[in-house]
């Protein structure tokens, strides 16, 4: 069942919203009328999961009457609820949000599936205050076209662990432990004050990018949405790195 932020089940009987407020019932919001398609142009397959025996199109909203007038708000949204190996839910979108608030983000995926116990993401970092977090940190950072003759390194060059701090690139210190932690440290900090599940808030590691850019058929949809599918696939060797260092 997907829960709300209370952790209790969306139900027709809830007389009482997350917030304490008055209801007169709460679920997903289903839709069949004149104004309604009764499926999806030759998508069989979809309109199969979408649409119900009855012919309701399930919107994947979840909402709760406020009034005995019919008057509905939406508070939750089922289709980006992605179910994790334990069978709990994380709501990416919502965390995808949130975790933009870091200073350390520029734009976030979350990478949550069946096969794994808690989420991970890919960050797309924050360049300018990565540089500022550098320098607090006292961390020289080399010209990604010109390494530093003090042992900078390429942007293509391979790296781990032990690179050293000094003069290395912008994507050398994305890929360090420190960094990492930081930036999950930063997103938990965030993810609290915007009201994440704990669960959501279980996030282990990340995979932090410095050195490509994300835009339209890159990483977002024409309408600028994060691209999961496509972000994982853009950095499918990074992702497999994380995993492995993760046990998965």
């Amino acid at each position: 069942d997907i829960m709300d932020p209370d952790g209790r089940p969306y139900l027709h009987t809830d007389t009482v919203g997350s917030r304490g407020e008055p209801v007169i019932g709460r679920g997903e919001i289903c839709m069949r009328g004149p104004c309604v398609s009764s499926g999806y142009y030759k998508m069989p397959k979809r309109t199969k999961e979408e649409y119900d025996d009855e012919g309701y199109f399930h919107t994947g909203d979840i909402g709760q009457f406020t009034s005995p007038d019919g008057v509905i708000r939406i508070v939750d949204r089922k289709k980006n609820l992605i179910k994790l190996k334990g069978g709990e839910y994380v709501a990416v979108e919502a965390m995808e949000i949130a975790f933009v608030s870091s200073p350390f983000v520029q734009a976030a995926c979350v990478v949550a599936d069946g096969d794994l116990d808690a989420p991970f993401a890919i960050v797309r970092a924050d360049n300018d205050f990565l540089r500022k977090w550098a320098e607090e940190q006292r961390i020289e950072i080399a010209s990604p076209a010109s390494p530093s003759s003090s042992g900078g390194r390429s942007e293509s060059a391979p790296v781990d662990e032990t690179t050293p701090l000094k003069g290395i690139t912008l994507q050398d210190l994305a890929r360090r432990e420190e960094t990492r932690r930081a930036v999950v440290r930063s997103m938990i900090e965030v993810g609290k004050d915007a009201g994440l599940t704990a669960l959501e808030l279980r996030m282990k590691d990340c995979v932090v990018v410095a050195d490509v850019e994300w835009g339209p058929g890159r990483g977002y949809t024409a309408t600028m949405k994060i691209d999961r599918r496509q972000i994982r696939k853009m950095h499918a060797d990074e992702l497999a790195v994380m995993l492995k260092r993760n046990g998965y």
